[in-house]
């Protein structure tokens, strides 16, 4: 299990970054999405963080962890409105 030092959601809440220790003391910024799965006749039968392929952002500091976490969420909500 992640040991998660911070989460941060994104204003429409459909996205969020988790901010993780390592094994190695270092932190790891990890970015997901609210995914659902709807089934015709039944509707919404599962909801879930679903993580997101991103390069690896691993930082010494959480203040370096939270600004790459923010810019993750600003680029993938604002990716969202053009869908």
């Amino acid at each position: 299990m992640r040991q998660v030092v911070e989460s941060i959601e994104s204003p429409s809440g459909a996205w969020k970054v988790e901010i993780v220790r390592r094994g190695d003391g270092l932190l790891q910024v990890h970015l997901l999405r609210w995914t659902e799965e709807d089934v015709p006749d039944h509707g919404t039968i599962a909801g879930f963080w679903a993580d997101q392929r991103t390069a690896a952002s691993i930082v010494d500091t959480l203040e370096t962890a939270r600004a790459i976490g923010r810019e993750l969420l600003a680029a993938s909500d604002r990716a969202g409105e053009d869908r």
